[in-house]
């Protein structure tokens, strides 16, 4: 019996679907720890560390992403490293590496 997706499912589709290279690093973007100098005065340990996790899940996320354009590549690296200030995970420069050289194989 094969049965419909629920209205949970469809929507749950959706937003996985819109979640492109450039949306999730917008997202990326506005979380405090994109930003050096970040102001943390007043925040409790447990609020650290929902900016943390939602900051490393977004990052995850935009390095798993597939880019579509080299703004969207930009962008990968730009969240990979942190804005520049860590290493780029070799599990994305294997897939720039993929890149470069898909033509020439």
């Amino acid at each position: 019996m094969n049965k419909a997706p629920n209205a949970h499912t469809v929507v749950a589709s959706q937003e996985v679907s819109r979640d492109t290279v450039s949306s999730l690093f917008s997202k990326w973007d506005a979380n405090p720890d994109a930003k050096v100098g970040a102001d943390y005065s007043g925040m409790s340990e447990e609020q650290l560390d929902a900016i943390y996790e939602e900051y490393s899940n977004l990052q995850r996320r935009i390095i798993a992403a597939e880019p579509t354009t080299a703004v969207q590549v930009a962008q990968q690296i730009i969240a990979a490293t942190d804005d520049g200030a860590s290493e780029i995970p070799d599990e994305l420069f294997d897939r720039l590496r993929q890149m470069a050289w898909r033509d020439f194989a």
